[in-house]
């Protein structure tokens, strides 16, 4: 069962609780205000200013406690996916300087590729960082496709790891973050890649689209096709401001990371990447943006 509906099937609950409290608590008032006492005493005015406060005072703490109960749930669920929001703080800080750098135009095309350098025999590892002497080894190709997928949740060590991993390497983090962003906003959609059907693109065409090949013969590299996901993300885009820069912003990291990495990568390792929730919200936000067409 996915969290999603442990969490639904847990919020109703909840609520059931709540509603159930409310009503004994109320039944409870009613028998000792009106079943045990009477007379001249029920028109104290200390008494009736009382009775609102004694009966409406618990049955708000109920519902307090519900909500805040819902809240908690939400959160937990969130990191459970791997998609749980960053520091507010921070997010406002990195939404205010894409906003101050954003593209006015479609997004941008990759740097021209510079050549590769000869991978060593003995480890194929990424050559994303400049050749300068490292206090831990270089991240491997299996470890940034598991970082992109982001953890499959709270207990996903390797997930972490590889995670923690690519946040230490300069160009892979500039990826994992604007991915851990874009999918943050359409998580607040209802949004999550788990959910999206893809009809797998072959890796040539994936090479293809990496040279810069673009337009109907790579098409199929935008492998989503839910025509309601797709129309909500178009939407989203042009009515949210910062949405469109944060994806604008993603595309074209997401693509320049993919020029790069082509080289390095097998067919299965290809395939591997396309599966993940990084590269899938690339195929949604970009078959919205008609990037496919």
């Amino acid at each position: 069962m996915r969290i999603e509906d442990d969490g639904a099937e847990a919020a109703q609950r909840g609520q059931l609780l709540a509603w159930g409290a409310t009503i004994a608590w109320l039944a409870i008032s009613a028998l000792v205000l009106f079943g045990f006492t009477g007379g001249e005493a029920d028109l104290d005015p200390l008494r009736v200013l009382m009775v609102p406060v004694a009966v409406l005072g618990p049955i708000a703490l109920i519902w307090l406690a519900t909500i805040l109960a819902r809240r908690l749930d939400a959160l937990t669920r969130a990191v459970a996916n791997g998609q749980a929001a960053p520091d507010l703080a921070a997010l406002e800080k990195k939404l205010d300087a894409v906003l101050a750098t954003r593209p006015r135009a479609q997004v941008a095309m990759p740097a021209p590729q510079q050549p590769a350098r000869a991978a060593a025999p003995q480890q194929r590892a990424l050559a994303l960082e400049p050749a300068e002497k490292s206090p831990e080894p270089e991240l491997t190709v299996d470890e940034l496709i598991i970082a992109l997928h982001f953890p499959q949740d709270a207990h996903d060590q390797v997930g972490f790891r590889a995670l923690r991993r690519a946040l230490r390497d300069r160009q892979s983090k500039v990826v994992v973050t604007a991915a851990q962003d874009l999918l943050t906003l359409l998580s607040q959609e209802g949004l999550y890649m788990d959910d999206l059907t893809v009809e797998p693109a072959r890796p040539e065409l994936w090479r293809r689209f990496a040279h810069g090949e673009r337009g109907a013969p790579v098409g199929a590299v935008g492998g989503v096709r839910d025509d309601d996901m797709i129309a909500l993300v178009t939407q989203r885009l042009r009515a949210d401001t910062i949405f469109r820069d944060v994806a604008l912003h993603f595309l074209r990291v997401f693509d320049q990371l993919l020029a790069k990495l082509e080289p390095h990568l097998s067919d299965s390792e290809i395939v591997e990447l396309a599966d993940t929730r990084t590269a899938r919200s690339f195929m949604l936000v970009g078959r919205a943006m008609g990037t496919f067409d």
